[in-house]
């Protein structure tokens, strides 16, 4: 049995490195970002300051080579007909020769982009891997817009 290529993206604020070589995570995403600010429109866009993501990619052993592997965050978003390219980068080559029975190679990207600007309401941040043919989806996050903040909720 042939196992697939896997991976998973954390969408977040800021991505920190920390002493020790840790990262920190700030500001994580779940699903849907709601960004404060009136929808934009082709002639007044909202520009984020920054948005970032934490990519892993999981290729087991078993998987055949690959000739070119790349990640790629995009903008999905309104009338446009191709995404706009936020960040691209090749994946490293591994050695195939005597792979470790039932190992992995494990890939990991922490990518901070700035600034990010959207031109439609509709909009979306698509992260995928690819391996020669092969799209690997790692996650998506919904952007929206709301002129509006929610009023807090109040206790007593």
């Amino acid at each position: 049995m042939m196992y697939q290529p896997y991976g998973n993206t954390l969408f977040c604020d800021d991505i920190r490195q920390e002493v020790g070589g840790k990262f920190s995570l700030m500001g994580v995403f779940a699903d849907h970002l709601v960004i404060n600010s009136s929808p934009p429109t082709g002639d007044d866009p909202v520009v984020l300051s920054k948005i970032a993501v934490s990519s892993i990619i999981v290729v087991p052993h078993e998987y055949p080579s690959y000739s070119l592997g790349r990640l790629r965050v995009s903008l999905y978003g309104g009338e446009k007909s191709e995404p706009e390219v936020l960040f691209e980068r090749e994946l490293p080559k591994r050695d195939f020769e005597t792979p470790p029975r039932g190992d992995i190679s494990k890939f990991v990207a922490n990518i901070v982009m700035s600034p990010v600007v959207f031109s439609s309401s509709n909009s979306s941040i698509k992260v995928r891997a690819y391996l020669d043919d092969i799209e690997i989806r790692l996650g998506v996050l919904r952007v929206s817009f709301s002129d509006t903040v929610p009023e807090a909720e109040l206790t007593e």
